[in-house]
């Protein structure tokens, strides 16, 4: 978004490839937005698609007002949300400070987080959360229910993060990788990184997860974090997603092909988004990156990790969850 002294004028993309490749610039007064990503099979079309958005004011919010009028993103927020575990020192809580818990959050959705019970000492990431005992997520889903009939419950599902013994293995076809032909990980080589898909076993695995949440653990709903990707835009390697490369910035040439994580399991995030929606309440960590997913008008929040994130947040759901930079506990 640019100004001048009585107006502005802004651009925004609009195809799901457009959004997830692009970038934005502003340099020496010149307005950019460019797709440095954009790789089309030989006999191929494709169509990108943005808007050029002018305000009548030199207003940055009203750049931003028309830009979440265009996203269809003024819908309403339901969901006060807030953490509660499940594990065996909340169980201890006598009634009344479960109740005062919840009442002082102003909560009417509660989420059980997967910090308990473990997978050999890890969360229960992937298809581990099966392998576990679930009778402490029905318990506590129990009381909540009993002590506050007027709030709804979830528990944690994540779809990219996969901790259960030799899953590298059974699900080789699904591992995200890197550009050196590694699996990727989330920071410790227990944490891998898989992709779902309409197609691969590891989406239908995955799934499953969802069944025991409504069904094992008697929630009302999901908490999805993390539901573009984890920790890497990209996956280099088969499936490609017919559209993504890394192009040299010198020659212009291909250097390698490239598939967005969020393109190659949007079909089948978008088929588990319905599913969820029309059992209980969805919410996710992280806006959506694609116009298809934004059109679900499911409810979304930001971690404040860092400050600036809550910009992130500005053309969808503008929540920001957990002040990581004040609070202290």
């Amino acid at each position: 978004y640019a100004v001048t002294e009585k107006a502005g004028i802004g651009l925004m993309a609009m195809s799901d490839e457009m959004q997830v490749h692009v970038m934005n610039s502003a340099l020496d007064g010149i307005l950019g937005l460019s797709d440095n990503n954009c790789v089309i099979r030989p006999g191929a079309t494709y169509k990108a698609e943005w808007v050029i958005v002018p305000t009548q004011r030199p207003d940055f919010w009203d750049f931003v007002n028309a830009c979440r009028r265009i996203r269809d993103a003024n819908f309403t927020l339901t969901q006060m949300f807030a953490f509660l575990s499940a594990k065996p020192d909340v169980e201890q809580w006598s009634d009344e400070k479960l109740t005062e818990f919840i009442r002082n959050k102003s909560a009417n959705v509660v989420c059980a987080s997967i910090d308990y019970p473990r997978y050999e000492g890890h969360y229960t990431h992937g298809t581990a959360f099966q392998r576990v005992d679930h009778s402490s997520y029905a318990r506590h889903n129990d009381r909540v229910r009993r002590l506050c009939p007027d709030v709804k419950t979830q528990v944690y599902f994540h779809c990219y993060l996969n901790v259960e013994k030799g899953a590298d293995t059974k699900y080789a076809d699904a591992r995200t990788l890197l550009a050196n032909g590694q699996q990727a990980n989330y920071g410790e080589d227990y944490y891998k990184i898989f992709f779902p898909t309409l197609t691969n076993q590891y989406g239908k695995d995955t799934a499953i997860n969802i069944d025991q949440i409504f069904g094992d653990c008697k929630a009302d709903g999901v908490y999805w974090d993390e539901v573009a990707y984890s920790a890497y835009k990209y996956h280099y390697g088969e499936p490609w997603d017919g559209i993504s490369g890394d192009i040299d910035a010198q020659t212009g040439k291909l250097v390698r092909l490239k598939s967005s994580v969020t393109l190659l399991s949007q079909p089948w995030i978008v088929s588990q988004m319905k599913r969820i929606m029309a059992k209980g309440p969805l919410m996710t960590n992280g806006a959506p990156h694609t116009r298809t997913m934004a059109a679900l008008h499911y409810q979304t929040f930001v971690e404040t990790a860092a400050i600036s994130n809550c910009l992130r947040a500005i053309l969808y759901s503008p929540v920001a969850l957990g002040d990581h930079i004040s609070e202290r506990k």
